[in-house]
């Protein structure tokens, strides 16, 4: 797999495990279980992004975005956090789009 691909995978990664954490109550522990990381990575992907939002406006509103989907659809019916982490692996590939999109700007 080239690096190039593999940034792009983490990248989205990243802020799958930001909107996990923003969303659930779930530790970065049981995150990275999830997703098969250590918990230190898991915290390391939260803080890049949660830095990385304050000065990137196009990171910042996708991210955002998709949290107030979330939010929204929590309103109806109540997520467990399964169903949240489930629902973030779909998201991911609309995340890494957006990622792509923004390296080719």
């Amino acid at each position: 797999m080239s690096s190039a691909r593999n940034q792009k995978i983490s990248s989205a990664r990243h802020v799958a495990v930001y909107i996990a954490r923003e969303l659930t109550q779930m530790s970065f522990e049981a995150i990275g279980d999830y997703l098969n990381k250590k918990h230190t990575t898991m915290l390391y992907s939260y803080d890049k992004v949660k830095t990385e939002m304050k000065t990137d406006k196009i990171l910042n509103d996708s991210v955002n975005e998709i949290i107030r989907q979330f939010k929204k659809r929590d309103n109806k019916e109540q997520l467990y956090e399964l169903k949240i982490m489930e629902l973030l692996k779909k998201k991911k590939e609309e995340i890494k789009k957006k990622l792509e999109h923004k390296n080719l700007m």
